[in-house]
């Protein structure tokens, strides 16, 4: 297997179907590829969320590796080796607008966000290995004294962009979760220029090839 596939492979299974560790939130996400339909559940130990003047939001969840070499509670286990201790996973949720905890029964399935997902490797130079899933959901926001619950409905997405050596695990995917994400401005912003610092540095290394 593939240095990068098998990386990615490592960090996307390291919950699956059981207990998170101390992390933000956990979105289960199943997938279709050649061989069937797989089942993963990835934590997240970082969430912000950041509102803007017109009543948008931006949600920023983030998987460090380091912590995902952790192991998790409830007997699993991550998967060994772990390959590429350098790759990162990051979501970036656009919330358009906000629903309530009953618009789904009400009105049918809907969707009020965009969704783009990210798998960042840096294997061996500079140059990142970048796979990008996009898609659309029903996101439902509930401020709280401790942060934001962010709970993700009837998602979905599937691969864009790939730059790299980095494989698709999953093919498209439907997807749902949930997160409490603290309120930071700035981390979201950074996060969110970072992204596209990564990604052109990712399409010009590749174009370079």
């Amino acid at each position: 297997m593939p240095v990068g596939l098998r990386a990615l492979s490592a960090v996307l299974l390291l919950g699956l179907l059981g207990g998170c560790s101390a992390s933000k939130g956990k979105v289960t996400l199943e997938g279709d590829t050649d061989a069937g339909r797989t089942l993963y559940a990835q934590s997240f130990n970082k969430a912000y969320i950041s509102k803007s003047h017109d009543g948008e939001y931006d949600v920023i969840l983030m998987q460090d590796p380091q912590v995902s070499k952790n192991a998790t509670k409830g007997g699993n286990k991550p998967l060994q080796p772990l390959a590429a201790a350098s790759v990162r996973q990051i979501v970036h949720i656009h919330v358009f607008w906000q629903g309530d905890f009953g618009s789904v029964a009400r009105d049918g399935v809907v969707t009020n966000a965009a969704i783009d997902w990210y798998v960042i490797a840096h294997e061996s130079s500079d140059r990142p290995e970048v796979l990008r899933y996009e898609g659309a959901g029903y996101v439902l926001l509930n401020p709280g004294r401790n942060g934001t619950s962010v709970d993700i409905r009837d998602g979905s997405m599937k691969k864009t962009e790939s730059h790299g050596d980095l494989r698709d695990p999953l093919g498209p995917a439907k997807l749902t979760g949930k997160v409490k994400a603290l309120q930071n401005s700035q981390i979201v912003r950074d996060t969110l220029e970072d992204l596209k610092s990564q990604t052109a540095t990712a399409k010009t290394a590749v174009s370079l090839k």
